[in-house]
Parts: C-alpha cells; structure tokens; sequence
C-alpha cells in the first residue's frame, strides 16, 4: 500500500529528498532503466542466486553459521567482480566501500553487545526478573500477560536475540505463568511477539540497523514510517498473547 501510493505521487516518501541524492550517487536515470541487460550483468545475478542457493544448502544441511556465511559472501563478491569485468583495484575499491555501509552498524552492534555483557554479569536482569516475578504474583490473569509482554518487549532492548532472551527470561517466565494458573506457552507467545515487534525500532537490532544503514535510511526517518504497523503489532501481540494464556494447557 505504502509502495503504491508513493508511486503515485513520489514526493510522499520520507525519502525522496535522500533517493535522489543517491541516484546521483550510483548514476541512475530513468535512461539507464531502458539499457540492455548485459551478458555480465546476467552472470553476475547468476553468481548471487547460486551464492544464494549455496548458503541456504548450508544452513539446513551443514549446520553452518556467521563464519561459513561470510566466506561465502566474500567469495560472491570478488567472483561478481570478475564477472562484472573490474579490474583488482577497482574490486577492492568497492569492497572497501561496501564494508564502509556497515561500519555504523557494527559499532552500534558492538555497543549493544557491552551493554549486554554488563547487565548478564552485574545480575542486572536477573534481579528486575526477580521483581518483576514478586511484583506479578496474583495479578489478573489479563494484567499479567500484558506486564509479561511489555517487560520481554524492555528486556529486548537489552538483548535483541530471541535466542539468548529465551535462554534468559523463560526459566522464570514460564513456571511464573503455570503458577498463574495460565497455560505456560503463554510465555513463549510473548516472547515471540514483544521481541520481535521490538526488534523492528531497537537501535540495538542488529539486522535492523545493519540494513537501515545500507538502505542509508536513518532512525527518524524509519520509526516516523513505521510506527503506526508497530502500535498494531503491540495491540495484536497484547491479545493473541492472553487468548494464549487462556487456552487449555
């Protein structure tokens, strides 16, 4: 819908201002829309496509990781530029500039991290878990599960991995909301929700911040486009999670 309208009338994108700095920046023209689709050009989608293929191969398959990706990346990079017909200075040239977009992503991740790593260590979290627990005990049931939803939708600000939030908050989450006398999975459904919804605004999200950056989109610009599907996801996620905590365990 969004996409619609802003092609209908291009100058309603937040964006409009930056996108025309940036078909500047990489030379695009509404000319250049009507080039021939070279033979290189068809070999270097190849290369992403099979590039594509093989780290999904790997994931399911091989059980790799952020290592085997990146080498995998790495090696559809340089092969794209051999492709492409660059030269090796050129290839770095653009490697560099490339790793140049991430740069404000991994600082902003590697902050993030610190924080983390200081409130696992200090006993931060685990002493608001506890106060939050004693806090809850024979709340409604209602009442919990919204407290229960907006606490894991804070604690994601502290660690954005749904992974490592569920290693932290569910052996408390979980027999705190069976001892409610509520259906346990509705922890989980909580955490689904608040984490993720959180995810798509933290400045400490790590896929959001790396493709904000390389989109060169910046945080105003995002959240003023996004607020209004991030309150729906919040009240969406508020219901689902106390029918959760309703249903029959």
């Amino acid at each position: 819908r969004y996409a619609m309208r802003v092609k209908k009338n291009p100058e309603s994108s937040i964006v409009y201002e930056d996108d025309k700095l940036k078909r500047i920046e990489f030379s695009v023209t509404d000319a250049s829309i009507e080039e021939e689709f070279t033979i290189r050009q068809k070999l270097v989608l190849i290369d992403f496509a099979c590039g594509m293929g093989i780290i999904v191969w790997g994931l399911v398959t091989q059980g790799w990781y952020m290592n085997q990706i990146s080498a995998v990346f790495l090696g559809m990079g340089l092969l794209a530029g051999i492709l492409g017909g660059l030269d090796q200075q050129t290839i770095a040239e653009e490697f560099v500039k490339g790793l140049a977009d991430f740069a404000y992503a991994a600082v902003v991740i590697g902050i993030a991290r610190g924080i983390l790593v200081i409130a696992e260590g200090g006993m931060i979290i685990d002493t608001i878990l506890q106060a939050l627990a004693t806090a809850l005990a024979g709340a409604p049931a209602a009442v919990y599960t919204t407290f229960m939803y907006i606490v894991l939708g804070l604690l994601s600000l502290l660690v954005p991995s749904s992974s490592g939030l569920a290693a932290l908050t569910m052996p408390v989450m979980g027999p705190l909301t069976e001892l409610m006398g509520l259906n346990p999975e509705a922890a989980v459904t909580a955490l689904q929700f608040a984490n993720q919804t959180i995810n798509t605004i933290s400045p400490v999200a790590g896929m959001t911040v790396a493709g904000l950056a390389v989109a060169k989109i910046s945080f105003g610009q995002w959240w003023k486009t996004i607020w209004k599907f991030f309150i729906f996801m919040v009240v969406f996620g508020l219901i689902v999670t106390a029918i959760s905590g309703m249903l029959p365990a």
